[in-house]
């Protein structure tokens, strides 16, 4: 099903989308507005999909580096070489 949107603009977006049509190679106006539309529209689902797994917060991870930090400093000795010998490279 299809469904019409009329769309009122002024004379100088007009003659830019105009100029735009031209630049994308459309052949008229209305199809460079629809495809811009259906861009929008793929770009704002794509963006509400990456929003639903929000990356943790820097925040978050500058608090989570200095209570491990602090879980160095209290650490005693041997276990503070252990870490450091399982987390040195293989030569």
């Amino acid at each position: 099903m299809r469904v019409r949107i009329n769309l009122s603009l002024s004379e100088a977006e007009y003659k830019q989308v105009e100029a735009l049509t031209l630049a994308g190679r459309y052949k008229t106006a209305c199809a460079f507005v629809r495809e811009l539309l259906t861009q929008a529209i793929r770009y704002a689902a794509r963006n509400a999909q990456e929003r639903a797994r929000s990356p943790t917060l820097i925040e978050e991870e500058i608090n989570t580096m200095f209570a491990e930090l602090m879980d160095w400093d209290e650490a005693e000795a041997s276990q503070q070489r252990a870490a450091v010998y399982a987390n040195e490279k293989p030569r």
